[in-house]
């Protein structure tokens, strides 16, 4: 009855969506699909429906999820939730109930991207031969990262030659660049840099170099190699990779090499590439960037980090992402204070949901409901 009350914004919307979500996950289904039905937005219900049908799966209620999944009138939404079960199916290993789930879909684009979500789980699975027998039913717009992942798969076994082979067969643009930057990566990964950064120099789209180069600097961060690390931060900010497509790309590269040098005790220099990506997309390394400092103890580090953050939406992103990550460190009073620099109602509701969620996540359910209540509360201060 309270859920009902709440108008329906879209934060309100994806609070709502948190609360469901927790509760499921919390084991409480019938309460998580009343509150689903309960929202007057019809794509806000199928969004949630949707997820609901991936966390019930998880949890193993198959069952629950594919009666939920029939709910749907539209195919193409019936064919999202299919989608969310065989794919959440198909990452726990279990590939053959997945392939019969992908049988019952009615969209043909969602029944795609299910069976390339069945090709990548057989690859990681090391089973390359039934990937590749697959990847080859699949329509043409999917094959090219299909293939890419089996490429991966055979690098990560040790046969190089054969990754290589493979990728040097793709068409240039059919994602021959974005393979041997893969397997530039995984080079480096093994321990052989020098090789992986030759093989960097021969790829003939400069657009995949930057993330290929990413690659190599976050193995270099992972082993501690701190100093060679930002020689090839630099190697990515130096011409020709000067486009907006580049600053782009250096954006989110220069994220994950951010999080692998703080993840590493690198802090001091996980700042200072946060520093040198372009300002226009400051934000998101501030975001991920954040969160990481907070576990490995840095916390008044990362709260500093967002007061770099011009833009408020992105700020209060960042503080709401720094007091989850609290939460599951277990310091919920110190998230909770954060969660009080938030001067929204709507925000500080959501951001409580999300610390809930992460309570929930860890059996700490009664915390958690009391949390979801004043979600709940707040969201309804604002109608």
């Amino acid at each position: 009855q309270v859920v009902e009350t709440i108008a329906e914004s879209e934060e309100k919307i994806w609070t709502l969506q948190a609360v469901a979500i927790t509760l499921a996950e919390a084991g409480e289904i019938d309460r998580a699909l009343q509150i689903a039905q309960s929202l007057a937005d019809s794509l806000g219900k199928e969004q949630l429906l949707g997820n609901l049908t991936a966390t019930l799966t998880r949890a193993g209620n198959v069952d629950l999820a594919l009666e939920v999944a029939q709910t749907f009138s539209d195919d193409r939404q019936k064919s999202r939730a299919f989608y969310e079960i065989a794919a959440a199916l198909a990452y726990a290993g279990k590939i053959e109930p997945a392939l019969q789930v992908v049988q019952t879909m009615p969209d043909g684009e969602w029944k795609g991207a299910a069976l390339s979500d069945i090709v990548m789980a057989f690859a990681q699975a090391g089973k390359i031969e039934q990937a590749q027998q697959l990847a080859q039913t699949l329509p043409d717009g999917s094959q090219v990262n299909t293939s890419i992942s089996i490429i991966n798969a055979i690098a990560e076994a040790g046969e190089i030659e054969q990754a290589l082979q493979l990728a040097q067969s793709m068409a240039e643009n059919g994602g021959k660049s974005s393979a041997l930057g893969s397997i530039a990566a995984i080079l480096a990964e093994k321990g052989q840099i020098d090789r992986a950064l030759e093989l960097v120099q021969t790829l003939p789209d400069n657009t995949w170099k930057i993330p290929a180069l990413g690659g190599i600097a976050k193995a270099l961060a992972e082993t501690g190699e701190r100093n060679r690390t930002m020689q090839i931060v630099e190697m990515m900010l130096a011409p020709p990779f000067q486009t907006a497509a580049d600053l782009e790309s250096q954006a989110f590269v220069l994220t994950g090499i951010a999080v692998t040098l703080a993840d590493n005790g690198g802090e001091d220099e996980a700042v200072q590439v946060a520093q040198l990506v372009d300002e226009a997309w400051r934000p998101i390394v501030a975001h991920d960037l954040a969160t990481v400092l907070v576990r490995v103890g840095e916390i008044d580090r990362a709260l500093q980090l967002t007061q770099t953050i011009s833009d408020d939406r992105w700020q209060v992103s960042v503080l709401k992402s720094i007091a989850a990550t609290l939460a599951d460190v277990g310091e919920l009073d110190r998230a909770l204070q954060v969660t009080q620099t938030i001067t929204n109602d709507t925000s500080r509701a959501s951001a409580l949901a999300q610390i809930a969620q992460r309570l929930a996540e860890n059996d700490q359910k009664e915390r958690a409901e009391t949390l979801l209540q004043q979600a709940i509360e707040l969201s309804m201060l604002t109608d």
